[in-house]
């Protein structure tokens, strides 16, 4: 046999090898995860709430790394520039259907002062004040405080107030609607 011959041999049995190992580095991962799988699903038949704060802490402890490899992994692929206009339209319709459920949870979407029902001029005020500390607290406005509202089961205080009543009550305290009797003419 020629050299060029025996070289070529010789790759074919390393690359043979590399393939064996391969496999057997699957099998073992393989078992190693189905024998870790059986021992969760015992510790989790033994005492759920262990098992729960166990998995509450893993998750708090690793969030943001998987935060970040989520968000390289958005911008790397190209996946959001190439589905932009469907994900926008998935959020907007998310964000409306979230408001509508907070705005039914509060006696549905009208303005308590005035009676608008235009969903778009609609807000959620604090009834005794203080909104701006509660966002400072829940970390925001918008869709966080909503998600906030629906995960707390909708506190009360809070009330659907038309954009215009709720900023005259901010400004001066009370909506001219409060003490006007008649409409002008």
């Amino acid at each position: 046999m020629s050299e060029v011959q025996i070289a070529i041999l010789e790759q074919a049995k390393k690359e043979r090898r590399r393939e064996i190992q391969k496999k057997s580095r699957l099998k073992l991962g393989e078992k190693y995860l189905q024998r870790h799988r059986t021992e969760m699903a015992r510790g989790r038949a033994k005492d759920p709430e262990r098992h729960r704060k166990i998995q509450k802490n893993s998750y708090k402890k690793h969030r943001m790394e998987r935060l970040q490899k989520n968000h390289l992994w958005w911008k790397d692929s190209g996946y959001y520039a190439r589905n932009r206009e469907q994900i926008c339209a998935r959020n907007k319709a998310r964000y409306r259907q979230l408001r509508l459920m907070c705005f039914e949870a509060y006696g549905g979407p009208k303005c308590k002062c005035c009676g608008e029902k235009t969903i778009e001029f609609l807000t959620l005020d604090h009834i005794n004040g203080g909104g701006n500390k509660h966002r400072k607290e829940i970390g925001g406005a918008g869709s966080k405080m909503l998600l906030w509202l629906k995960g707390n089961g909708y506190p009360s205080g809070i009330q659907v107030l038309c954009y215009n009543c709720n900023s005259a009550k901010a400004y001066y305290g009370l909506c001219p609607h409060a003490f006007i009797q008649s409409p002008v003419s």
